[in-house]
């Protein structure tokens, strides 16, 4: 995987890689850096670094089935580390 060094690339990674399967599309979003995660796989490995973002915006569902599966397995690789979770709500019309 490329080497991210700015969240417009995380942003476009995570378009390139995941929203066109995960059943949505992005129709606007802020990206906010918060601090990075770091994990162990065994006791005598060295630690191993994740690159996170967060994600606020607003998301258009495109297809419900692939929507869902997304929802309850969650997105990407970090989720043994706690990311990749979708927190959502209904805006406000």
């Amino acid at each position: 995987m490329p080497q991210l060094t700015t969240l417009s690339k995380t942003y476009d990674l995570l378009r390139f890689l995941y929203l066109d399967r995960c059943g949505f599309r992005l129709l606007s979003a802020d990206v906010i850096p918060p601090p990075n995660v770091f994990g162990i796989k065994e006791k005598s490995s060295a630690p191993i670094l994740i690159a996170t973002a967060i994600f606020q915006g607003v998301l258009e569902v495109t297809a419900p089935a692939p929507f869902v599966s997304t929802v309850q397995q969650g997105l990407g690789r970090g989720k043994s580390y706690g990311c990749g979770l979708l927190s959502l709500a209904r805006i406000k019309t």
